[in-house]
């Protein structure tokens, strides 16, 4: 109270910006020191001086150093030195370094979520307008191994004018220029094959001319419930459609349906977030036929792969080194997970000064009483 009374208002709130800047930059190193310490553990006990030391570590110590997975994984372990956490910090661990064998874990990596892609769903979202919801189902397809995405683009009020659809359009058509880009759908558009339609017919001509079915979501009486107990078999090939945010899929598109479908649900709510009902369906619909992960056609999967390894090649020299393992892949992981010796939390820099300032607030009122 006294020291309020003495300080503007002004003068006491820069104050606080600085003494929460300070704070901050102690928080940071506390985590860079812990970071090092854990890397400097982790390559203690993988970093021998010769391969007949390491293959004498037990399966018991180099489960916990990974954080589990199996033999094949453990084996595959990175050589993560203290110079490399301290260099990146930010990927402390997951890319950096190379394997045992010398293979870079990066391209090791790739070449696991490569084999793990699928071609036989397609996933069609009809005329949604919101774009956190489009790009939402963006990371939903790409998590799932899904890779072709196409959209139905939305109508626009008036042609002629900056209305609310053509600020959709163009957020979606620039989305490495967007901040929803980066924030909801982090990197998944850049994996995907995505193509867009100017209409449900144009969406639906092109499904036919792929050789596949169309599974729409509805919730009339009409559809059936995706269950794994039911009589109903996933299609070789099809696509899944999801309906706008409003009123769901378009009449045209139920009349071009070969089967409906619909997530039993046991609420007095009756539909869900579209980007939600996007990730539960596709879940259930690898849970009723798993077969469909890595199923991709080879001629496909070669042109991903050249794509993707030169993608992942930061520069001319990691380039190099990556182009002989487009011809030669390297053998894959069983578990993409990240090491847990290696794993941190991530905040947000704006929800860290919300907590900051919080706790800042809360002790100034403290001492003031």
């Amino acid at each position: 109270v006294i020291v309020t009374a003495i300080r503007s208002e002004k003068q006491y709130l820069v104050h606080l910006k600085g003494k929460r800047h300070r704070r901050e930059i102690e928080k940071q190193e506390k985590m860079r020191k812990l970071i090092e310490q854990e890397a400097k553990n982790y390559s203690e006990i993988f970093q021998n001086k010769d391969d007949s030391n390491a293959n004498k570590l037990d399966a018991k110590t180099a489960s916990s150093a990974t954080g589990g997975g199996t033999a094949q994984d453990r084996a595959l372990v990175d050589k993560i030195s203290t110079d490399e956490v301290q260099k990146d910090g930010k990927t402390a661990g997951f890319d950096l370094g190379e394997d045992v064998d010398g293979v870079p874990r990066r391209i090791r990596r790739v070449e696991t979520v490569l084999q793990r892609r699928t071609d036989r769903i397609v996933l069609l979202i009809e005329k949604s307008y919101d774009p956190h919801n489009q790009f939402a189902c963006l990371r939903t397809a790409e998590a799932f191994g899904i890779q072709h995405v196409w959209f139905v683009d939305a109508p626009r009020i008036n042609p002629n004018k900056k209305d609310f659809y053509q600020k959709v359009e163009s957020v979606f058509h620039n989305m490495e220029s967007s901040r929803q880009y980066s924030k909801i759908a982090r990197s998944a558009p850049m994996w995907l094959t995505i193509r867009h339609f100017k209409s449900t017919q144009e969406a639906i001509k092109a499904v036919r001319e792929d050789g596949r079915k169309l599974w729409v979501t509805d919730l009339s009486q009409e559809a059936t419930a995706l269950e794994e107990n039911t009589s109903v078999k996933v299609p070789a090939r099809f696509a899944l459609v999801i309906g706008r945010e409003t009123d769901g899929v378009s009449e045209e598109m139920l009349k071009a349906a070969d089967l409906r479908v619909y997530l039993p649900m046991h609420g007095f709510a009756d539909s869900l977030n579209l980007s939600v009902a996007t990730a539960l369906v596709i879940q259930k619909l690898f849970i009723m036929a798993p077969e469909m992960v890595g199923d991709f056609p080879a001629a496909i999967k070669k042109k991903l792969r050249k794509k993707w390894y030169n993608q992942v090649a930061r520069t001319p020299a990691q380039k190099e080194r990556y182009d002989p393992y487009i011809t030669n892949p390297p053998t894959v992981f069983q578990d993409l997970r990240r090491p847990d010796a290696l794993r941190k939390s991530f905040v947000r820099k704006k929800v860290f000064m919300k907590t900051d300032v919080a706790t800042e607030a809360q002790h100034t009122s403290s001492s003031s009483s």
